[in-house]
């Protein structure tokens, strides 16, 4: 899909109320015309958000209200080249306590992962990439998951895998736990 279809169908479905899902993957905006991602703020409803291989998009804050993703349960990343940092942790502090789902394969700086563990205490599912500069941040926001029932974790680094099970068996026994070594 090029651009100008792109713009086609998102200027049809702008209008649309009733939209609880959106999943915008493989689209590479141009340069010239960067799409503005808090665009997706206006979807009042929107429930469950997936960005996955997208490029060049722009991000006013100055455009979203702060209840504008009160409805936002699930976020899912992944891929994503150039991931604006403030419009994810925009995301993150406005969808506030809300967020049950989250799924996170994108590098996100360390103070997003503390914006997560600040807000995020009723999560249930959640999966992420760890490395040595976001371990420690993952682990608090697992800490104080009370309500977390699935997790998956993918491992960049395999020196950290023995930390990670034994702070598993010590906290979390009842989790559901999936890894990932890459």
């Amino acid at each position: 899909m090029n651009n100008s279809d792109f713009f086609i169908i998102w200027n049809t479905i702008f209008y649309c109320d009733n939209i609880t899902n959106i999943h915008f993957q493989k689209i590479k905006f141009d340069e010239s015309n960067p799409f503005s991602i808090e665009q997706l703020s206006l979807f009042k409803n929107l429930k469950h958000l997936k960005l996955e291989n997208y490029s060049n998009v722009s991000f006013s804050i100055n455009k979203i209200k702060k209840d504008n993703f009160n409805n936002l349960n699930h976020i899912f990343l992944f891929k994503n080249e150039n991931l604006l940092q403030k419009f994810v942790n925009t995301l993150f502090r406005y969808s506030n306590t809300n967020i049950m789902k989250l799924q996170l394969f994108d590098e996100i700086e360390n103070y997003i992962l503390l914006t997560i563990n600040e807000y995020y205490t009723n999560l249930i599912n959640f999966s992420c990439s760890m490395n040595d500069n976001n371990y420690n941040s993952i682990l608090s926001i697992i800490e104080r998951s009370m309500y977390l029932n699935k997790l998956k974790i993918v491992i960049y680094e395999i020196n950290k895998i023995m930390e990670i099970f034994f702070y598993m068996n010590i906290g979390l026994n009842s989790y559901q736990a999936g890894f990932s070594i890459f």
